[in-house]
């Protein structure tokens, strides 16, 4: 609390942001209140925090998929951008913070073409991938190009692979490094067209 004399302020009894001016006998009175002030640590926004900051840094290691992946994103945003708006969701945070991707839920590659008709499977050095020829429509091409993305979860390490073309029904083996381990990979497989304005959803397999 202040105690002014002010010819200015003589006349003022209002309250301006948490500063309060009345009058008290001769006296101008100044007087602050205590601001509110908000909790910006609830659990909620913790576990969106820890949310927010996996995504952001598996976004990071996403790198050699995702920026092939979203090619065709909006000039504003970057693949990173585009890679933690669309995964956010998919990052499951505990009552300790510690977060859970869902791998199977990831979305790395976001467009209208039609998605490629491959399958792939695991030895124990390689991924063999096999397309099935598709015909050219509205949704696709002869020459777009079918890409996988494979991530070792626990080396935390992403490659992009290229298979080959729709109308090519091609093989393709992918041999992953020594210190991989199968059953920690996660496979990502879409379409490209060859201008690069266009993609086709993600398919995934384990």
């Amino acid at each position: 609390m202040a105690i002014y004399h002010s010819a200015i302020f003589d006349s003022l009894r209002n309250k301006l942001a948490n500063t309060v001016l009345y009058k008290k006998g001769p006296d101008g009175i100044i007087r602050t209140r205590p601001a509110k002030v908000k909790n910006p640590r609830t659990e909620e926004q913790q576990k969106q925090r820890a949310r927010m900051g996996a995504a952001i840094e598996l976004s990071r290691r996403f790198a050699p998929i995702i920026t092939t992946g979203f090619c065709n994103r909006p000039i504003r945003l970057t693949a990173y951008n585009m890679f933690t708006k669309l995964n956010v969701a998919n990052i499951a945070v505990d009552d300790q913070f510690q977060a859970t991707p869902d791998f199977k839920k990831f979305i790395v590659s976001d467009g209208v073409l039609a998605a490629p008709k491959v399958s792939a499977e695991k030895s124990s050095s390689l991924i063999n991938f096999t397309c099935t020829p598709q015909a050219a429509d509205g949704l696709s091409a002869g020459d777009d190009v079918i890409y996988a993305g494979i991530y070792e979860e626990e080396l935390k390490t992403a490659r992009l692979h290229k298979i080959g073309t729709r109308a090519e029904g091609a093989s393709s083996s992918f041999e992953y490094p020594e210190n991989w381990k199968s059953d920690k990979m996660h496979i990502y497989v879409f379409a490209v067209s060859r201008s690069k304005k266009r993609t086709s959803p993600t398919v995934y397999f384990s």
